[in-house]
């Protein structure tokens, strides 16, 4: 199995003693490759802090994209899929409360009120 590892890394750049010079600084790894191997059982792989924002809606549509084909073909296992049942409906008013956050925070920054997205 190749694995690639993808580091990402930022220069800064500060004056000291008047003279301009530059630091290297770790962000984070593009993917965990030990973590995803431990976590073959989801089917999902865990991405470093470096890709941000972006992430959150990675992991969602893999975790949906991982789940639903298992539901539908009766291989989710019961009691795991008791305690995620559990577990979603708590998230559920957490989730529709950020998404009602979300949605008056991108009208409000619009140009155009929020049409013609």
């Amino acid at each position: 199995m190749e694995r690639e590892h993808i580091y990402i890394y930022a220069w800064h750049s500060y004056k000291e003693n008047g003279q301009l010079k530059r630091k290297k600084c770790y962000i984070g790894a593009y993917t965990y490759d030990y973590v995803a191997r431990k976590q073959t059982d989801i089917g999902i792989v865990p991405r470093g802090m470096a890709l941000g924002i972006e992430r959150i809606a990675q992991h969602i549509n893999e975790f949906t994209d991982k789940l639903v084909p298992a539901i539908e073909s009766g291989t989710l296992d019961v009691k795991q899929a008791r305690k995620l049942l559990a577990s979603l409906q708590d998230s559920l008013a957490k989730l529709q409360a950020l998404v009602d956050r979300l949605d008056n925070y991108v009208k409000s920054h619009s140009e155009d009120g929020g049409e013609g997205q």
